[in-house]
């Protein structure tokens, strides 16, 4: 099993950013299926904008996986 060091809080446009600067990156996961881990989901944004910038490339598989979920405000 492969494991790359966790990122730490990002937004989504900095995750879009990491990828876009790391073309190497590319051929390193193209393939693959690959987990995305995240301890705590509020809005999703930030999980579902690394998931789409990994679908991007050729033959990826994308998983996600979360602890707990931010719970919503009644109306």
């Amino acid at each position: 099993m492969t494991c790359c060091k966790p990122f730490s809080r990002h937004t989504a446009v900095v995750v879009s950013r990491r990828y876009q600067q790391k073309p190497h990156f590319v051929s390193i996961v193209c393939g693959k299926h690959l987990l995305l881990v995240d301890d705590m989901v509020t809005t999703g944004t930030t999980l579902s904008e690394a998931a789409n910038c990994l679908l991007q490339i050729e033959d990826a598989q994308v998983s996600v996986a979360t602890i707990a979920f931010a719970k919503s405000p009644l109306p």
